[in-house]
């Protein structure tokens, strides 16, 4: 009952996660940054990844993806809100959140 429980937690926080970050990747495109769906994008991103590490896997690549995945987010949030997205720390937030997404 619990895995299956969090496997519907994943499913619908993985689904927001890819919905809300293509509308941040072709605001990005666009020159645009859409902040409220950044924001949902990047916290449903962790969520998922977080919940990906609760599983029950035995499948080491799948943790090591989650931790990546974990880690680029932090760099795009602190891109983001620390550095203001100013020279370099432009790029680096492109990139973290497409290689999240």
């Amino acid at each position: 009952m619990t895995l299956s429980a969090l496997k519907f937690i994943y499913i619908v926080c993985d689904m927001i996660a890819i919905g809300t970050g293509a509308a941040v990747l072709f605001g990005l495109i666009a020159g645009k940054l859409l902040g409220d769906y950044t924001v949902f994008f990047l916290r449903y991103a962790l969520a998922t990844s977080v919940a990906g590490l609760l599983f029950p896997w035995d499948n080491v690549p799948s943790w090591k993806i989650s931790m990546l995945s974990i880690y680029l987010s932090g760099l795009a949030v602190i891109a983001w809100r620390k550095f203001h997205l100013v020279r370099a720390w432009r790029p680096i937030f492109v990139l973290c959140t497409t290689i999240v997404l």
